[in-house]
């Protein structure tokens, strides 16, 4: 029978896959767009889409993790650099990856703790971080990301089948 490193390395790979597919489409002509006042910008967004595929390599090296305000965050889409910014996901995808296949299930039982200026957040075991912080929160601010790309005229991806934009072009 597989272990959870096992099918989350799969499963993860997977939806790294969906996630790139989304940032190679990504328009980077205007990084200042959101669609509200309370959306975060595109290019902020977009960066935090490709800064959250190295989540799970940080996860699994670290036991805790401790951010204050004013600290530098993660690289934003800078206009017209699709590809910086794809060059940043591919080493946290790859690093992530590598993490996993690296990892077996007693560590990843073990708690990992989010402190935000000295609070606790999360102090959850490894694997439900993994599932929940790392792959579920990409996937939601992925989703975000495909009105984005809608809104500015971009052709979205299919990410689990052929999206409209596919289907004009089939």
């Amino acid at each position: 029978m597989p272990t959870f490193a096992e099918l989350f390395h799969k499963e993860y790979g997977w939806e790294l896959d969906k996630t790139r597919k989304l940032l190679q489409a990504l328009p980077d002509h205007d990084p200042d767009f959101a669609p509200h006042p309370k959306s975060m910008a595109m290019g902020r967004l977009s960066g935090h889409v490709a800064h959250l595929a190295g989540w799970p390599a940080m996860v699994i090296a670290n036991d805790v993790m401790e951010m204050k305000p004013g600290d530098p965050g993660f690289p934003s889409l800078e206009k017209g650099g699709r590809d910086a910014l794809l060059a940043s996901f591919e080493k946290y995808a790859a690093d992530s990856l590598a993490a996993i296949a690296a990892t077996n299930d007693d560590h990843l039982a073990s708690n990992w703790k989010f402190l935000y200026n000295g609070h606790t957040v999360i102090d959850l075991p490894r694997t439900v971080v993994l599932a929940d912080v790392c792959r579920n929160h990409m996937i939601h601010h992925r989703g975000q990301l495909t009105v984005y790309v809608r809104l500015l005229g971009g052709k979205v991806p299919g990410l689990y089948g052929p999206s409209s934009d596919d289907r004009e072009m089939m």
